[in-house]
């Protein structure tokens, strides 16, 4: 492609994610970030489910968080979902239910 912008790349990092890349959606999501292409809400859920399908919790961690410090996005339901699967799936179930308690939102059957 002559100009990957943030479309072309969000939906190469979530197609990645969806299909078991997950090291190579963040290595793509990563190099997006280097080119001073700022992600989007979409480009994080992306993200976010490949370090859930990597098992990459401290990455989880750090990109959910840069996500709002950083870019200042405010997580939607999408994006705790993906935390909440993350750490869930790796045994932190105690840390996956604080985060559905605090969370400030109507939930829904996805984040229970």
């Amino acid at each position: 492609m002559k100009g990957k912008n943030v479309l072309a790349r969000t939906t190469m990092i979530k197609g990645m994610a969806m299909h078991g890349l997950g090291s190579d959606s963040l290595m793509l999501f990563s190099q997006m970030e280097s080119s001073h292409v700022e992600p989007d809400d979409i480009g994080f859920i992306g993200a976010l489910c490949a370090c859930t399908h990597t098992g990459l919790v401290d990455k989880g961690r750090e990109l959910f968080s840069s996500m709002v410090s950083n870019y200042g996005i405010k997580p939607k339901i999408e994006h705790y979902g993906c935390m909440v699967g993350l750490l869930a799936r790796n045994d932190l179930l105690s840390e996956a239910k604080d985060m559905v308690e605090k969370m400030r939102m109507k939930l829904d059957a996805l984040i229970w």
